[in-house]
């Protein structure tokens, strides 16, 4: 497999490199004068699986540069191609809503017609996204980077939260890590002409864990925290896959007893960073599994096919 690591992930090719004959690729993407976007390649694919290692995220460079490179590398006679997003932007517009853009389904038509065969991504934001998405998706959960840390807290008996009815499922995947059995608390969301209201259910105690997928603007886990601090917790662990962190606003977090927050590297530019209480965690254990993943796939494909080729051969020959 042929890796083409856009700059800011190149760091993460070592843990890929059990990958069937795995090979780094090399490309360029650039404008032209007039500003115009072009990419060229300067490895040969013919007949080889590709892999595509960047973001779509704003700015919308990036989402034309990815776009562009899929469609080179198709162009110039590739086998397949995976594209490998970390963080899989466009996947919250996925609420079908009159006079709106469905953005999840048309970021999947278009990497369809770029030639792009299937996308490996981290926490997918919600089950509707494969629904709505016209490619196969290969979802890798952080539940075992996030238990690992959570048990190095070595808290007795935390209450864990889900900021609401969406993040129930990812949560239970974190205990299932942990092995424990406790009951999940969450907020419910209630939308009135006075605005957003959220609602506890569940039983709090003084130490709280909050999993989620996303934090952007913190407005959700905002108002979340609010609750919780207004119900007695004392102490506060939020654990989020993709950090946006957009604006400032989050950082009140921190006023509302929240201690630490975990944030996977899903979207590097978490470490220009310099907060304190912000931990962030390597995405590079999931992509070694998932290189371990894929060989082992690789090599049963490999068997079966020299099964069949013994077997008529064996047959030609008897």
């Amino acid at each position: 497999m042929v890796i083409f690591p856009f700059p800011q992930f190149k760091q993460y090719v070592q843990f890929l490199k059990s990958l069937p004959e795995y090979k780094l690729g090399s490309f360029q993407a650039a404008r032209f004068p007039n500003q115009e976007i072009y990419t060229k390649l300067f490895t040969n694919v013919t007949h080889k699986d590709c892999l595509i290692i960047g973001s779509i995220t704003p700015p919308d460079e990036q989402l034309m540069s990815f776009l562009f490179l899929a469609h080179t590398i198709k162009k110039e006679l590739a086998s397949s191609i995976t594209a490998l997003l970390p963080y899989l932007a466009y996947a919250r517009q996925d609420k079908i809503k009159k006079g709106e853009s469905l953005a999840t389904s048309t970021i999947g038509e278009i990497f369809r017609a770029s030639h792009i065969n299937e996308v490996t991504t981290i926490d997918v934001h919600s089950p509707k996204v494969e629904i709505l998405f016209p490619l196969p998706i290969h979802n890798l959960s952080p539940a075992k980077l996030f238990a690992k840390e959570i048990k190095k807290l070595k808290l007795k008996n935390p209450t864990f939260v889900s900021p609401d009815e969406g993040a129930i499922e990812r949560t239970q995947k974190v205990i299932d890590e942990l092995r424990i059995k406790t009951e999940i608390a969450y907020m419910s969301k209630e939308r009135t002409q006075r605005g957003v209201t959220s609602t506890l259910h569940g039983q709090i105690g003084l130490e709280v864990i909050v999993i989620d997928d996303i934090l952007d603007t913190g407005r959700t886990l905002l108002a979340c925290c609010q609750i919780l601090k207004h119900a007695g917790t004392k102490n506060i662990y939020i654990f989020v896959t993709h950090g946006l962190f957009t604006g400032n606003e989050w950082q009140n977090l921190f006023d509302l007893n929240v201690k630490k927050i975990y944030c996977t590297d899903s979207i590097p530019q978490v470490y220009g960073l310099k907060i304190q209480n912000l931990q962030i965690l390597s995405i590079e254990p999931l992509l070694y599994e998932y290189a371990h993943h894929t060989r082992k796939i690789h090599e049963e494909a490999e068997k079966v096919m020299r099964g069949e080729q013994d077997y008529f051969l064996g047959e030609e020959t008897g």
